[in-house]
């Protein structure tokens, strides 16, 4: 069996260029750490934008939801007093007929 023969100089230049070819491929679709750091902080402000949003819409929704109860509840109140009225006004009315 022959023995391999060592490398020379410029064999061990051009595998360590091809070497550092190959990494520079890889880290060329890697993302830097800094600009992973500005992307989290913008998705963090991003969601606490959403999550206020969100909020003041049910805030909103719930200060409509009080104003309706209470504009019912209202509604309701009219119709009571408008047909007590009614019952007191018919009775009275009869009263007042059974005497005269």
């Amino acid at each position: 069996m022959a023995a391999e023969e060592e490398p020379n100089g410029w064999e061990l230049l051009r595998s360590i260029q091809d070497l550092k070819n190959s990494v520079d491929k890889v880290a060329t679709g890697m993302v830097t750490q800094a600009t992973f750091a500005i992307y989290q902080a913008s998705q963090t402000k991003d969601q606490l934008d959403s999550n206020g949003r969100i909020k003041a819409l049910e805030t909103a929704r719930e200060e409509d939801r009080k104003t309706k109860a209470q504009q019912w509840f209202g509604i309701g109140l009219a119709i009571v007093g408008a047909i007590g009225s009614l019952a007191v006004g018919l009775i009275l009315a009869g009263l007042n007929h059974g005497t005269g």
